[in-house]
């Protein structure tokens, strides 16, 4: 199971196995992916947070690329990047060091809001922002951006380096090239996130996530099970599948056995 969970599980019952409607494993029969059914997951421990700018584990990712999109990702099976969530690679100028967007019109979060630049400016200053708590706060990755170091020793209070020309337009200032910044904004971290659902939902934001992925969560019961369903204002292809329910706290001997007997699809996925 790859990071790309998601776009990895669309095409699922073509060469691994089907999902049958009632969301049991059936032997495949053709090479053609059946749209619907319940995938049933084993996982041995609990994701630690649904919030990408916090998730930096192999429990969190899957269902954090699940649920949320950013500007660029990678092509299935592969290591070639590819626009998502942007109408195409971006423009590169400036040296190396300037990089600008283009979003595509019309995207909405799951809670029916269109997706802007100013969306992608507030979500990486939040994933930034000291107090957010999270791992990418004080240099990794993203701390070449210009204004970045400013930013996180608080003499500035947004980051200069991220530039909104227009509703659909973001730019973004690097203080010297970085080969390796567009695999950078494929990462996790950099999945855009509504600041009025982040609001709302305070300090339980990360058990109440909203974003624009192919799923939505449905529910979290801690130590239980979570369940993502189908996102039906996707703007890209649609999941094949309706709905995949993680139950949690499952060995991997036990998952093998609910597997044997067709209570499960799969067991504790890992890179």
């Amino acid at each position: 199971m790859q990071w790309k969970f998601a776009r990895q599980l669309t095409p699922v019952a073509a060469g691994v196995l089907v999902i049958a409607a009632c969301g049991t494993t059936t032997t495949p029969t053709s090479s053609t992916p059946t749209s619907g059914g319940t995938l049933i997951v084993t996982y041995k421990d609990e994701p630690k947070t649904l919030d990408p700018a916090i998730g930096y584990d192999t429990t969190s990712w899957p269902e954090e690329r699940a649920i949320f999109n950013g500007l660029l990702d990678y092509k299935p099976s592969s290591t070639e990047l590819a626009p998502d969530m942007a109408e195409a690679m971006p423009t590169i100028t400036n040296g190396g060091k300037t990089y600008t967007f283009k979003i595509r019109a019309g995207v909405k979060f799951s809670n029916g809001r269109e997706v802007t630049a100013d969306d992608y400016k507030y979500s990486w200053e939040r994933m930034l922002d000291p107090t957010t708590q999270g791992p990418m706060t004080g240099g990794p990755f993203f701390g070449g951006i210009t204004g970045a170091q400013d930013f996180f020793a608080g003499t500035a209070t947004h980051i200069s380096g991220i530039k909104v020309v227009d509703a659909h337009t973001l730019e973004v200032d690097l203080d010297t090239p970085n080969q390796s910044f567009l695999n950078i904004v494929a990462m996790p971290f950099a999945f855009v996130v509504p600041k009025e659902a982040v609001a709302a939902a305070g300090a339980d934001w990360p058990h109440k996530p909203v974003g624009a992925g192919q799923y939505t969560l449905d529910k979290w019961t801690a130590g239980q099970t979570l369940v993502l369903k189908r996102n039906p204002t996707y703007f890209g292809k649609a999941a094949y599948l309706n709905e995949v329910d993680f139950q949690i706290g499952v060995t991997d001997e036990l998952g093998v056995i609910r597997l044997q007997i067709s209570q499960a699809d799969l067991v504790s996925p890992r890179i």
